[in-house]
């Protein structure tokens, strides 16, 4: 396409990447989801003279795996066992589940910010699970996503200058 007298063309992509079962990754029978991706992606790239090209370029990255559980603890801060003897989930979405359902359940499967008392315990519905904050699901869901953007200046086709940067949430790095 033209921009003012300049070329300009557009590119788009979509990526899923490392769709497989799950495998374990010690010596135990305990089986974890491989790092499956979702990447969306576009770049503009413009010819500024027949030397020289400008590009930006931009993508979202989300990963496709269950976001752990937040387990129910005991006065001791013990994990609560059922009567199967499997952990208690208080928040979120168990995520002992198939690959099909991990992928799709990993767009809404957040167990959010679980809400406490002034003595800074848990809050806990009837049912047994934990109080939520209102939008807090929806908060960490969309910050499950990694953000990235770059420029590139290529001059002659020999001779390139890049720069990028990349976001991703600081809270993806916690473990429950």
């Amino acid at each position: 396409m033209k921009l003012g007298e300049k070329n300009l063309t557009l590119a788009h992509g979509i990526n899923i990447s490392n769709v497989g079962a799950k495998m374990s990754y010690s010596n135990t029978s305990k089986r974890d989801f491989i790092p499956v991706n979702l990447r969306l992606g576009t770049r503009a790239t413009m010819e500024i003279d027949k030397y020289n090209t400008f590009s930006l370029s931009f993508d979202l990255n989300k990963l496709l795996v269950p976001t752990p559980a937040v387990y129910q603890r005991d006065s001791n801060n013990l994990p609560v066992l059922g009567a199967d003897q499997s952990y208690l989930i208080g928040a979120g979405s168990d995520p002992d589940r198939g690959l099909a359902n991990g992928i799709f359940g990993s767009f809404s499967d957040a167990p959010g910010t679980v809400l406490e008392d002034e003595d800074g315990n848990y809050i806990q519905n009837e049912d047994g699970t934990y109080a939520i904050a209102k939008w807090s699901r929806l908060k960490e869901e969309l910050s499950e996503i990694n953000i990235a953007a770059g420029v590139e200046w290529w001059y002659n086709d020999v001779f390139a200058l890049r720069s990028g940067i990349f976001y991703e949430s600081k809270n993806q790095s916690k473990v429950n």
